[in-house]
């Protein structure tokens, strides 16, 4: 094996694989990349064997081949270069990857890239297309609320369901859910569901950052390897800074069944709230200075108008007390309801809409949040209200 790039396009591809990198496996072969050199470009890949990711960079290939290398000495290396280009060539004898770069050599030790686990690089019995930054925006509003307990599989994952050309996504952790719809362009000919790992789809969002403005991504599902494959497009190779020409992303997919989330949104409502997202926010943040000694226990009270407004406060017996008054327009009377402070951080912060609506029916009944104006698209928040303090 034998090629050159340049420098700034390797260190991005490695970047964007070392994401799969398994440093502490006992398996010592995750702990490598494996570089393949194909035509003209190179294919770096990496796995964990929950997640796998190929990454490709355009190059001068003078002959084909792949070894696997350790991950970390490679990228510490390589991002310590000029930003020259880089001539790396295998000794198939001594599976040494040798490597010069204006005057920096080296030569590192590797494994034959036979002995590296295989990752599909995009097929399936099932595919469709969806714009990348739909995808980001999706994994945005849905993974935060995915729960990290791994005692219940099912809500570690975020479930995401396609039928005709809508695509929708699913995440819970048992006391909140969010839920987010988009458009597809290419409707899918049959309806599925998968459920994927939240934390899959959230490096997902971190390795797409860097594809083509405006591209497509092609999903795969493998119901015989019970996979998601993801593969976009990059920014293209000869870009200065710029990133991959293409790459694939690949997580098993949860084997458990999600919870009946129809159920638990709510079909309607007796009061509503409208308010301007930011300053919701900004109220919520500064209450939670209080609340964080208190279960993040937030108080609001919607008041009616004209003019109506929303009363933020909270309460701590070491700290002392706040309040903040919101203005909004509240229809269908008033309440008073408590939530986690935190959730409606986290839910607020991704709404992408000037004004958000909060929606509920009584103190001791779920709360829901929802953008204002989000046209097709549409975002639901479900919260379980807290006991507030007497």
């Amino acid at each position: 094996m034998e090629f050159s790039c340049l420098q700034e396009n390797l260190t991005k591809g490695l970047s964007v694989v070392n994401r799969a990198v398994s440093p502490r496996s006992t398996l010592d072969v995750l702990g490598n990349v494996l570089i393949s050199a194909e035509e003209e470009r190179v294919r770096l890949s990496a796995t964990n064997l929950e997640i796998g990711i190929h990454c490709w960079i355009g190059a001068e290939v003078a002959e084909d081949g792949s070894v696997a290398v350790p991950a970390r000495i490679l990228t510490d290396f390589v991002s310590s270069l000029p930003p020259e280009k880089v001539d790396m060539k295998l000794d198939v004898r001594s599976m040494r990857l040798h490597l010069d770069c204006d005057h920096y050599i080296a030569a590192i030790n590797g494994v034959d890239g036979n002995e590296f686990p295989l990752i599909p690089v995009g097929d399936g019995n099932r595919a469709f297309l969806v714009d990348v930054e739909t995808i980001r925006k999706m994994v945005a509003q849905t993974a935060f609320a995915a729960s990290t307990q791994e005692s219940r599989p099912s809500l570690t994952g975020i479930l995401m369901e396609a039928q005709g050309d809508v695509l929708s996504m699913v995440a819970s952790d048992g006391y909140r859910l969010s839920h987010r719809t988009a458009r597809l362009s290419v409707p899918v000919e049959t309806p599925f569901d998968v459920l994927v790992p939240a934390k899959a789809m959230s490096e997902l969002a971190r390795v797409s950052a860097d594809a083509a403005d405006g591209s497509q991504m092609q999903i795969f599902v493998n119901d015989v390897q019970n996979q998601a494959i993801f593969h976009l497009e990059g920014k293209g190779s000869q870009e200065k800074g710029g990133a991959y020409q293409e790459a694939t992303f690949v997580s098993q997919l949860i084997d458990a069944r999600f919870p009946d989330y129809k159920a638990i949104i709510p079909k309607s409502h007796a009061v509503e709230a409208v308010t301007d997202t930011q300053s919701f926010l900004k109220a919520i943040r500064v209450a939670h200075l209080f609340a964080r000694d208190e279960a993040n226990i937030v108080r609001l009270e919607l008041v009616p108008g004209p003019p109506g407004s929303i009363l933020v406060k909270a309460r701590s017996k070491e700290l002392g007390e706040n309040e903040t008054q919101v203005q909004a327009e509240v229809s269908g009377g008033g309440l008073a309801i408590g939530f986690n402070a935190r959730y409606l951080i986290e839910a607020l912060s991704v709404m992408d809409t000037p004004q958000v609506a909060l929606e509920t029916t009584a103190s001791n009944r779920p709360g829901v949040l929802k953008p204002v104006g989000s046209g097709e698209e549409t975002f639901t928040y479900v919260m379980m209200p807290v006991t507030l303090p007497s």
